[in-house]
């Protein structure tokens, strides 16, 4: 019998697809479907993994475009951070048992990012390593602005802090205000940092976000910030500690 149709033409018999075919074709499908959804939930929780850190020493500090100004004159301290471990584990990347020292500051032009100094103290060598991060909460990127060790013997951060500890405490117009104390100085309860420069080994000095390693330079207290400072130290109650 022919396989003409009416008109005279051909009939097109397709071969029919196996069924082993068509399972095949299916597990494809699933895989490249079950890979696309890995890749999907990866970057969704990419919130959870904490970025890789970079030091500071030989780049700017500061992203193109971010506004440098703005002031911010109060700090937390790191048990009311609700991310403080998490840095801490983040930053212990570069270097084990670092201490996150009072003073976080948040960044006025943008509330996620804080600003925080760490401490590592190796009581035998008798010589302390300072570090000042950058941390986004947001996104959990991070980045170290300023390494440095000093020792007792010869580490001088500045002539009056012989053997320091770094604290963040303010930032004003792309400079944090930091409290440089010396390691046996121990302040009064209640003694708010602004004020406390009159001890001869501490001291308030700036440090560029820009420039990190660019020198410490003397900060010369505003009016806005002795205000505040004022009146965190007079509401402020030994109770609290």
């Amino acid at each position: 019998m022919s396989d003409k149709t009416a008109s005279g033409s051909y009939m097109n018999h397709e071969p029919k697809r196996s069924k082993s075919t068509m399972v095949i074709v299916v597990v494809i499908i699933l895989v490249i479907l079950a890979v696309a959804l890995a890749n999907t939930k990866n970057d969704s929780n990419s919130d959870f993994l904490d970025q890789p850190a970079t030091d500071t020493s030989d780049e700017s500090a500061s992203d193109d475009g971010e506004s440098l100004l703005g002031v911010m004159y109060d700090y937390i301290n790191p048990f009311e951070w609700q991310h403080q471990e998490r840095a801490i584990e983040a930053v212990s990347s570069l270097a084990d048992n670092q201490i996150l020292n009072y003073g976080i500051v948040a960044d006025p032009n943008n509330p996620s990012v804080r600003y925080f100094s760490t401490s590592v103290i190796d009581e035998e060598q008798e010589e302390i390593l300072l570090s000042v991060y950058r941390y986004n909460s947001s996104d959990y990127t991070w980045v170290r602005l300023y390494r440095q060790t000093y020792t007792k013997e010869s580490g001088t951060l500045i002539d009056a802090v012989t053997y320091p500890i770094l604290h963040v405490i303010g930032y004003e117009d792309g400079d944090l205000i930091l409290l440089a104390q010396d390691i046996e100085d121990y302040p009064k309860l209640c003694a708010d940092p602004y004020l406390t420069p009159d001890s001869p080994s501490t001291a308030l000095i700036t440090m560029s976000t820009e420039d990190p390693y660019g020198g410490f330079v003397d900060y010369t207290l505003s009016d806005e910030a002795e205000r505040l400072a004022l009146a965190r130290q007079e509401k402020c109650s030994p109770l609290d500690f």
